[in-house]
């Protein structure tokens, strides 16, 4: 199977994009032909000649089935601004559509690409992927501070892309009902496939932390945004649980910021990147001797870091919004803290692992043997690659009409 695999993100770089369009290319190419298609590399010179690559007619779809041409209403009140949005999709759509005629794909797999899937004129079946739609992302602080045009055309793109393929995954059931509710996509097409972990322990690795005590309980907390992650709700329960005699440190790996540098329970490991070495084999050992990792996010679509924790055997308490309560399950591999719970509420849950040792053992058990089973890129390609070899025998021309044994949500 030959598969065109369409992404904004660079595929060749663990950086970008926190290195899941880089995962998803590696873990396809090993049982695949994989080629990847990106427009990142040719933004300058679309720049300079969109007005010499006859986009127009490409340009005027995209606005009339966004209801946003001469008899539709405007999607902001900057025209400019707007009209760039559009002008930019439409040639990077081309930019890659012209490759991809090139190279007669079986199928095509696009992963956080609504814009380019939307501009996609070609007679090969599509499969969408994304963790988050535009209306899951609503809750999220920084998506609620773009201008509201650049929302609305994101919404507008995203329904274009869905409606275009002939399979839409999602990697949360949370995004998959947004799919089918938000968005009008036929269940059937809809599929849930969770997201692989980009940290993953050596060969052997056994954790190095022991049961927590009251002499010793250590958490961690991965992610950049420090606000959106629930930084400061970790270092509160943090220093309740120092208050209550119980030693703890909590070390952060992400954008510092000004109380957790100045607090005395917290050690800043800053930004980790897994493509230098060094980097990596600190995030392994933060992992490894950690009691808990806690994520008290605000919002999250999904939540790699508290999957990657697991396959550490390291159990996460986190936050129960967007995807995280699926990826960790309550009582089972973690513990999922009602959204309006407090800092004592957490410090309560935490201190109580303390006295049960043994729970706590098969709760780590638990943990690392469904991260095992279920959210690593092997088990992600499993599950992909069977949708795409059902779509490419299901569907043959623009779009198709989905799919529909492979097709139910997971």
């Amino acid at each position: 199977m030959r598969i065109g695999f369409v992404s904004q993100a660079d595929p060749r770089s663990t950086d970008s994009l926190s290195g899941i369009p880089y995962a998803m290319r590696q873990a396809l190419a090993r049982r695949a032909q994989v080629s990847a298609y990106t427009p990142q590399p040719l933004v300058k010179l679309v720049k300079r000649t969109i007005s010499r690559l006859g986009l127009g007619a490409l340009t005027t779809r995209l606005r009339e089935f966004a209801g946003t041409g001469s008899a539709g209403a405007p999607v902001g009140t900057s025209a400019t601004g707007v009209e760039d949005l559009y002008q930019s999709a439409a040639a990077e759509a081309r930019a890659v559509q012209t490759e991809l005629e090139g190279a007669s794909p079986d199928v095509v797999f696009s992963c956080y690409s609504s814009s380019l899937v939307a501009g996609l004129d070609i007679d090969v079946p599509i499969v969408y992927y994304t963790d988050a739609t535009p209306r899951t992302l609503s809750t999220y602080p920084e998506w609620a501070e773009r201008p509201e045009a650049e929302r609305r055309c994101a919404e507008e793109f995203e329904a274009r892309a869905m409606q275009r393929s002939a399979a839409v995954v999602l990697a949360s059931q949370h995004a998959a009902s947004s799919a089918i509710n938000d968005y009008g996509v036929p269940p059937e097409r809809v599929h849930v496939v969770p997201l692989g972990c980009n940290v993953v322990p050596p060969n052997g690795q056994l954790p190095a932390r022991g049961r927590p005590t009251r002499d010793h309980l250590a958490l961690c907390l991965v992610g950049l945004n420090p606000v959106r992650k629930g930084l400061d709700l970790a270092i509160d329960v943090a220093e309740i649980l120092c208050r209550r005699g119980i030693r703890t440190r909590l070390t952060y790996v992400g954008r510092s910021t000004s109380r957790a540098r100045s607090s005395e329970v917290v050690t800043c490991a800053g930004r980790l990147r897994l493509g230098r070495a060094r980097d990596r084999l600190m995030h392994h050992e933060i992992l490894r001797q950690s009691h808990f990792m806690i994520m008290a996010s605000v919002a999250e679509a999904f939540g790699i870091a508290p999957a990657e924790a697991a396959l550490f055997g390291t159990p996460s308490i986190v936050r129960g919004v967007g995807g995280l309560p699926e990826v960790v399950l309550d009582g089972e591999t973690g513990v999922v803290m009602p959204p309006e719970a407090m800092a004592e509420q957490y410090a309560d849950e935490l201190a109580s692992w303390i006295d049960r040792p043994k729970e706590y053992d098969a709760l780590c058990e638990r943990a690392q043997r469904r991260a095992e089973r279920d959210l690593t890129w092997s088990a992600w390609a499993d599950r992909i690659l069977a949708i795409l070899e059902q779509t490419k025998v299901g569907s043959g021309s623009s779009g198709g009409s989905g799919v529909r044994e492979a097709g139910q949500v997971d």
